[in-house]
């Protein structure tokens, strides 16, 4: 949802009903934005904090703040901080499908998260000296609180329960532990195709009901509905148009340390990256998603000691037309 410009003037100071107590809100850095969306943007935040299973208190306060387009994220924003005696709760609203949500704690209780969280370094790493032959997810396994599958069952519920997202067809892409947290990021697919066009991360504190802490939804819109892959033109075709633009658009003092590894049928969201149609505003992000042949090259640099890797470049290649839709590097 972008949040049209209109200036309206009220009370800084207005009590919003939450279940039976009054919420005070201070919508005085927030003039930009209507009273009808004002309310929705407020309930919209209140239902993640509550799904999330955070109770706030009646004398618990919030404050609304309205920023205006930020670079490569030209959508208006509504970020609340919900302020209590020893806690505070950010939810950043961007869009009826895309929020944003994290707990912070006042800094006695963050200092002792953070202790604990290093003590657990140090038994995982004396873990590791002892189970050398022990791979890392099985030593952190025995280590945590909550194996890292019953995290993930959790953090999927999580995701329907906050954001309305059943992750049914979606797959965790990476998954990392640290300082007592679990995270996960899921993204889409359709079938055994990846839909690079939206993505879910949940973080989870490891303590007796595995609470959430974060969630993070980078859904612009409803996902596309398909029954099926669209006719599209051979991979090998494919393939020698993603050789060619690379040769036409990208850098060519790093074109020799590339190597290409694969070629995959995926839906992407037209960036146009490294042509001319590039917005560095990120209008592209509004674009409609499309089918791509994504072709990945590796990038090798080598010394006279080692040889190591940087992040792949990828060439998105219209599946149906051919046409250079952009890629990421």
């Amino acid at each position: 949802m972008k949040v049209p410009a209109i200036v309206v003037f009220a009370v800084a100071i207005v009590p919003i009903a939450l279940a039976d107590e009054p919420l005070p809100v201070d919508w005085s850095a927030c003039q930009q934005v209507s009273v009808e969306q004002r309310s929705e943007l407020l309930n919209q935040a209140l239902k993640a904090v509550k799904a999330a299973g955070y109770s706030i208190p009646s004398n618990m306060t919030a404050k609304a703040e309205f920023i205006p387009e930020r670079d490569k994220e030209p959508f208006q924003e509504v970020f609340f901080t919900f302020k209590g005696p020893s806690e505070e709760l950010w939810v950043r609203c961007l869009h009826p499908m895309r929020q944003w949500l994290k707990l912070y704690r006042d800094w006695e209780t963050m200092s002792a998260a953070e202790k604990d969280g290093e003590v657990f370094a140090r038994r995982l790493a004396d873990a590791r000296k002892e189970n050398p032959t022990v791979e890392y997810p099985q030593l952190l396994d025995r280590l945590a609180k909550h194996p890292r599958r019953e995290a993930e069952a959790r953090a999927r519920l999580l995701a329907d329960t906050v954001g309305g997202i059943d992750l049914k067809d979606w797959k965790c892409m990476s998954w990392s532990f640290n300082r007592g947290q679990w995270q996960f990021c899921f993204h889409p697919f359709f079938g055994t195709h990846h839909l690079k066009i939206a993505s879910v991360t949940l973080g989870l504190s490891d303590n007796a009901d595995l609470k959430l802490c974060e969630y993070h939804n980078t859904m612009l819109a409803p996902l596309p509905a398909y029954e099926r892959v669209p006719e599209v033109m051979d991979q090998a075709k494919a393939q020698g148009l993603a050789d060619k633009y690379l040769k036409q658009y990208y850098r060519r003092s790093d074109r020799q340390s590339l190597t290409f590894i694969t070629n995959t049928l995926e839906v992407v969201r037209p960036n146009y990256y490294f042509t001319d149609k590039y917005d560095e505003n990120g209008t592209w992000l509004t674009n409609q998603p499309r089918w791509s042949w994504t072709a990945q090259y590796e990038r090798n640099f080598s010394t006279n000691f080692f040889t190591f890797s940087r992040t792949p470049v990828w060439i998105y290649v219209d599946a149906e037309t051919g046409e250079m839709l952009g890629g990421t590097e």
